[in-house]
């Protein structure tokens, strides 16, 4: 039986900051155009088994968009088909 290979990861670039009195944590400027935020933006935080990641809040919805896409079982629309549930459920056809 084959065996799967394991993911390679990149090696990590580590940052060092710290949390201030009022609980905030400043990213550095390398991590912040990486993510493409600025000023004022939003990123979301996940809490992880082994920490915390941050992501834009565009990189949050295209990946909410990825997991939809894989359930949506080949329909091109998720609205298209909604309607048509809906149709159906009330006797419209």
């Amino acid at each position: 039986m084959a065996t799967k290979p394991k993911a390679v990861r990149e090696p990590a670039t580590t940052y060092d900051a710290r949390i201030d009195p009022n609980g905030r944590i400043v990213l550095p400027a390398p991590i912040r155009h990486r993510l493409g935020v600025g000023p004022g933006d939003e990123v979301v935080l996940r809490v992880e088994k082994d920490g915390v990641r941050v992501t834009s809040v565009a990189t949050a919805v295209k990946e909410a968009q990825a997991i939809v896409r894989r359930h949506a079982g080949g329909r091109s629309s998720l609205v298209d088909a909604l309607l048509e549930w809906r149709r159906a459920e009330v006797g419209g056809g």
